[in-house]
Order: C-alpha cells, then sequence, then structure tokens
C-alpha cells in the first residue's frame, strides 16, 4: 500500500537469499494485483509497480547477509521477512537509508519473538532511547497463531499437542520472554515481574556477576525479604568493556547501598 500511494524506492529484504527468493519473493508476487505490476525482472530480485498520479514505484529484494552493500540506496520504505534472523546492525543500516522524501520513511518488521533480543529492545523495553518522544516512533503489534483464521484447522492442535511449553509460548503465543537455551525457561512476565516498589533497607542486598568481553558481562541487583525470596531490581548488562570500567559502573549502580555479597560464575 505504502508502494502505491507513496511512489518511492522500497526494499524488501531478509537474512538469507534462498529464503528470500523462494518464499518471500514468491509470495509477493502472488499477492500482488497483476495490474499494478509494470516490470518484474525475476533475475534482478526487481519489481516496479504503478502508484498513484501515474508514478512508479521500484521495489528491491535483497538478503541482509552483507547489509553494508546496501549503504547507498535512498529508501521511501523498508519491509524485514524474519526480522529475528536479521542483525542489529542491519536493522538499523536500513533505518539510515530511509531518507527519500517520497515515501513514509517507515520500515516494518514482522517475526517471531526470539527472546531479549534487539526487537526486545526496541519494540518492547525501549529504555534506550535519549529522548522520550523518540519511542513513540515505534510500534508493535502483537498476536498469537490463535488469532490467524487463515490457517488450516489442524495446524495449531498439532503444534500445541507435540511443541513444548518454551517453543510454543514463543512460536504460537509471541511470548519475548521464552528463548531456546534459558536457563530459568519458566520465566513469565506477568508472574515474574512487579510494579515498581520501594525496597526496605532491612532486605540483604546481593550482586550476581557474569564476565564477559566478545559476549556481554552481567551484573543483577538484587534484595532478600524475610522469606528468603530474591527481588532484582537492577542490572548492568555491558559487550567489550574493560573491568576497570565495569568496575566503575558496578560502584555508580551500588550508590549508598550496602552490599552484603557479590557471587560471580566460577569460570570467571
Amino acid at each position: 500500500a505504502q508502494a502505491v500511494l507513496y511512489p518511492s524506492t522500497y526494499l524488501i529484504a531478509r537474512q538469507f537469499y534462498p529464503e528470500l527468493k523462494d518464499t518471500t519473493y514468491r509470495t509477493f508476487r502472488e499477492i500482488c494485483p497483476k495490474e499494478l505490476i509494470v516490470e518484474d525482472r525475476i533475475a534482478d530480485m526487481l519489481m516496479r509497480i504503478k502508484g498513484v498520479g501515474g508514478k512508479i514505484s521500484t521495489i528491491l529484494f535483497r538478503p541482509l547477509e552483507d547489509p553494508d552493500k546496501l549503504r547507498s540506496l535512498n529508501l521511501g520504505g523498508f519491509f524485514i521477512d524474519e526480522a529475528s534472523q536479521v542483525s542489529e546492525e542491519a536493522f538499523m543500516l536500513l533505518q539510515g537509508r530511509l531518507r527519500d522524501s517520497g515515501g513514509l520513511r517507515k520500515g516494518i518488521c514482522i517475526s517471531n519473538p526470539n527472546g531479549h533480543d534487539w526487537q526486545y529492545r526496541w519494540f518492547f523495553k525501549q529504555d534506550h532511547f535519549k529522548v522520550a518522544e523518540e519511542k513513540k516512533k515505534y510500534f508493535l503489534i502483537k498476536g498469537t497463531s490463535l488469532e490467524n483464521t487463515f490457517l488450516p484447522a489442524d495446524y495449531i492442535s498439532t503444534m500445541l499437542n507435540s511443541w513444548s511449553d518454551q517453543r510454543i509460548q514463543r512460536e504460537v503465543m509471541g511470548s519475548f520472554d521464552t528463548f531456546e537455551g534459558a536457563i530459568y525457561d519458566e520465566f513469565r512476565r506477568d508472574v515474574h515481574v512487579v510494579e515498581p516498589y520501594t525496597i526496605p533497607d532491612t532486605w540483604t542486598r546481593l550482586i550476581g556477576q557474569d564476565h564477559g568481553f566478545r559476549n556481554f558481562a552481567a551484573s543483577v541487583f538484587g534484595a532478600v525479604d524475610e522469606d528468603g525470596d530474591i527481588v532484582i531490581f537492577d542490572e548492568l548488562y555491558l559487550k567489550e568493556t574493560l573491568i576497570e570500567d565495569i568496575c566503575k559502573r558496578i560502584a555508580t549502580k551500588i550508590g549508598t547501598h550496602k552490599i552484603s555479597g557479590m557471587y560471580i560464575d566460577p569460570s570467571t
């Protein structure tokens, strides 16, 4: 619809070329009204369609395995299929290509959730934005497979009766809090996350630490209540950061809190 109403150059992308060609491109050719297609260059993965006012929109189909190849594009919009397979760097690069004023300059991503990845940070948690107004530019529409009325009658029941609970939560129910390899795979946001409240000074405060450099270094700050339950009230998540700088950041987080102990991964 964007390409028809706002003629410009648009990109439809997916991480890998075979899936882009055999699935995304093929599906687009099937659903795009034939009367709109002016040119369809299969070898070049390029299509031109009619827009309003007699103008033409160019639609490029490109993989994102090497996103640097797309730096020269001027786009009016982009669409990423299966965005969970795509890197945050590729997503941000395409953001930087939204500079053709003829289009709406909007990007659309569709995907199954894949844990607390870049999609979770940009569209759900949104705590990295420097300006609150910027959050309003990113909108999340979340749905479950149960709401899809176009699926075969036995499609959902087959998955519900054969898949693991974690896979069902992620790929059927659309949960960001479930992903393969999670140590605590029973985590549920509606159960384990509460509204902020003031933690009593009498509760014992602890820090859990898992060091990393290429992989993230993680610190979690917890408080233990009278029943022995631990409430995680803060976190630190840093990549490619020197130990000296990590310690400074931890000290800033601690502030005036009295820390009774720090626990670190023995492999450190």
